[in-house]
C-alpha cells in the first residue's frame, strides 16, 4: 500500500512510518483507509495472516468486501454502515458498532471474524478491526445445541418444546387449535435386550428422522425421554387433521428398520390432546395426551387415542 503522508494539522508527532510499526504490533487484523472513497492505505501483519491473501492485494474497501464476504446482505450491509458512517459530514471521532461477518480466506478456508470500526473524521481516516471468533461461534453452537436439542436424536427437547409452544400459543391473532401427540415406541426394549444399546440408538434416530419428515413446516417434534416422542402441531383446523396424522405415524414407524445388517421392526402407540378444547396450558396437554396414550396401551399397542375426560 502507498505509504499515508503527514497529514497537516495532526496532533500526532509520531511520523506515518511509526503509526505502520504500531498497527503491525497489534494482535488483531487492522486496515485504515481514507474517506470518502474508501481506499486502502495499510493492513498490518495480523490482517495478512487472517485473510491470508498477498500484501496489496486490496486496493479499495469496495474490493475488499466483494473478494472475501461471503453473503450478498452482509456486502449491502457493509456498504450501508460506510455510507451512514463514514460518508456524513462529522467531525471527532465515531466508533462503528460490532458486525460478525462469514468471510473467505484466499484458500478458500472459511471463517466467522468480529468487525469493528472507528472513523477518524478530522483525519478522513476510517480504521477497520478484525477478530476472528470461529471457535467462539462454534463453541456457542455447541452450547446452545445441547441446550435446546436431545443429543442423540438431534430433535427438541422439553426446554425447546417449551420454547416453541409459547411461540405457537402466544401470537396475536392465533387461530385453530394446537395439538400435541405423546408417542411411545412398541417392542424396543426387546431390540434393546437382543442386539444391544447401540443397535437401539440406531432404532431411536431413524425413529427421529421419520417422525421430521412427517412434520409440517412449524410443527415440533421432540424426544421426551427414554424411547418416547412427541408432537406439537400448532394451526390446526379440525380435528380430522390429528386423525390423520396419527394413522400415517403409525404406519410409517411399522415399516422395517434395517440396524447393523439386521431388518427390526418396532411398533408405536399414541395418546393425543387439542388445546384449547381439552386443555389449559401445556402441562395440562403433555399430561392428558399421557393419559391418552395409557389407554391406547390398554387397547392394545399399535393405536391411538384421544384423551376422553371420563376416561381420565
Amino acid at each position: 500500500m502507498e505509504t499515508l503522508a503527514p497529514i497537516a494539522g495532526m496532533s500526532l508527532s509520531a511520523s506515518s512510518e511509526t503509526l505502520h510499526g504500531i498497527l503491525d504490533a497489534l494482535p488483531v487484523a487492522a486496515s485504515w483507509a481514507l474517506m470518502p472513497g474508501a481506499v486502502i492505505q495499510f493492513t498490518n501483519k495480523a490482517f495478512d495472516r487472517l485473510f491470508g491473501y498477498p500484501p496489496d492485494t486490496f486496493k479499495t474497501a469496495d474490493q475488499f468486501v466483494d473478494m472475501v464476504y461471503i453473503h450478498a446482505r452482509q456486502r449491502a450491509q457493509a456498504r450501508r454502515r460506510w455510507k451512514h458512517f463514514a460518508l456524513q459530514k462529522s467531525t471527532g471521532i465515531t466508533e462503528v458498532p460490532d458486525m460478525d461477518l462469514e468471510v473467505r480466506r484466499c484458500d478458500g478456508s472459511l471463517r466467522t471474524v468480529r468487525h469493528r470500526g472507528v472513523i477518524l473524521y478530522d483525519l478522513r481516516v476510517g480504521l477497520a478491526l478484525f477478530e476472528d471468533v470461529t471457535e467462539q461461534k462454534q463453541l456457542q453452537t455447541m452450547l446452545s445445541t445441547m441446550a435446546w436439542h436431545d443429543p442423540l436424536t438431534g430433535l427438541a427437547n422439553r426446554r425447546r418444546l417449551d420454547e416453541h409452544w409459547r411461540r405457537a400459543t402466544g401470537r396475536p391473532g392465533r387461530r385453530g387449535s394446537t395439538g400435541f401427540l405423546m408417542i411411545d415406541l412398541d417392542g424396543f426394549k426387546s431390540i434393546n435386550d437382543t442386539y444391544g444399546h447401540g443397535a437401539g440408538d440406531e432404532v431411536l434416530r431413524t425413529v427421529a428422522s421419520r417422525l421430521r419428515n412427517l412434520a409440517r413446516e412449524g410443527d415440533t417434534v421432540c424426544r421426551l425421554g427414554g424411547d418416547e416422542f412427541g408432537m406439537l402441531i400448532p394451526g390446526l383446523k379440525r380435528p380430522q387433521q390429528i386423525e390423520a396424522l396419527c394413522q400415517r405415524v403409525l404406519a410409517t414407524l411399522t415399516e422395517p428398520m434395517t440396524v447393523n445388517d439386521v431388518e427390526v421392526r418396532v411398533g408405536a402407540s399414541i395418546g393425543a390432546c387439542l388445546y384449547p378444547e381439552q386443555a389449559a396450558d401445556l402441562r395440562q396437554m403433555l399430561m392428558r395426551a399421557d393419559q391418552a396414550l395409557y389407554y391406547a396401551k390398554l387397547a392394545g399397542k399399535g393405536c391411538w387415542r384421544w384423551f376422553a375426560a371420563e376416561a381420565a
